[in-house]
């Protein structure tokens, strides 16, 4: 594999890390922790946590087969 193609192999790897690493203390951290002290019921937590991840994967199509 050519060494621009790693590179840029590399650099999508990283931008999908820090998006996932910013998903997950970003958003569901806090979320998690309105829950773990009882600020907010469970069900309320879930739905709040969870429908902007799943609004984004209808968004992004997500689990679809690209088209070439």
């Amino acid at each position: 594999m050519p060494i621009n193609t790693l590179h840029a192999v590399w650099r999508v790897i990283k931008l999908v890390t820090l998006a996932v690493a910013g998903i997950n203390l970003g958003w569901l951290l806090p979320w998690a922790l309105l829950v773990a002290l009882e600020r907010v019921s469970a069900s309320v937590g879930l739905l709040c946590a969870y429908m902007p991840l799943i609004g984004l994967a209808l968004y992004f199509k997500a689990g679809c087969t690209e088209t070439a």
